[in-house]
C-alpha cells in the first residue's frame, strides 16, 4: 500500500518495542523518515529496534530519547526532531501503558501515573508538534483491539500483522492535506 509517506517525518512515540515498534516498522516500510523514541531505561531496546526496523524495511529510523513522565522532555524531543529533520508530518501517540491490575487493586497514584503516561503525554506531544508540522494534524480513532491489548500489557506476537486484516487505522493516523 502506498500512503504517500515517502521521505515525510513521522514521530512514533514509545516505539522501542511492542505495538509502538510495529507501528514504526510499517511507517518505515512506507518510506517515511520514522522517528522512534523511548526513555533512557529502554535505550538498549531502542538501539535494537533501529537495527531490526532497518533490516526488515531497508529504512533506518531516527532514534530519540525522552521521558514520558516529563512534559518538558517530551516537548524538547519533538522540537529537536523538527529542528534535525526539518519539521514533522505525522505524530503517532503511543504510551507504555498504565500499570496492570484490577480496578480494586490500583491506587490513586497508579491511576495518576496511567493518566500522565497515556493521556497527558499525548496532549503535550500534540501541543509541541502543532507549530512544527508541515500540514495540520487531525485526530484519529484507533481500532478497539489495539488499546485493549495495550492496556492489558500484551505484546504482539511474531506474525501478528499477517494474522489481522489490513486496518484503515494506519492511514487515519497521518495528517490529511
Amino acid at each position: 500500500m502506498d500512503l504517500g509517506l515517502k521521505d515525510k517525518v513521522v514521530v512514533c512515540m514509545s516505539s522501542a518495542s511492542g505495538f509502538g515498534k510495529g507501528i514504526a516498522t510499517e511507517f518505515a516500510r512506507e518510506g517515511a523518515k520514522v522517528v522512534i523514541c523511548t526513555s533512557e531505561a529502554f535505550k538498549a531496546e531502542l538501539d535494537q529496534a533501529v537495527v531490526d526496523i532497518e533490516k526488515e524495511t531497508g529504512n533506518r529510523p531516527y532514534p530519540y530519547m525522552y521521558d514520558v513522565l516529563n512534559n518538558e522532555s517530551i516537548a524538547a524531543m519533538i522540537n529537536k526532531v523538527a529542528e534535525d529533520l526539518g519539521g514533522i508530518y505525522g505524530l503517532v501517540n503511543h504510551c507504555p501503558g498504565p500499570k496492570a491490575g484490577t480496578f480494586e487493586a490500583l491506587t490513586e497514584a497508579d491511576w495518576a501515573d496511567g493518566y500522565q503516561k497515556c493521556l497527558y503525554s499525548y496532549t503535550t506531544a500534540i501541543r509541541a508538534a502543532l507549530p512544527v508540522t508541515s500540514v495540520p494534524l487531525r485526530t484519529a480513532t484507533v481500532p478497539e483491539r489495539v488499546p485493549d491489548a495495550a492496556a492489558a500489557g500484551l505484546e504482539p506476537f511474531v506474525g501478528a500483522a499477517d494474522a489481522l486484516p489490513p486496518s484503515p487505522a494506519l492511514a487515519s493516523t497521518v495528517p490529511v492535506a
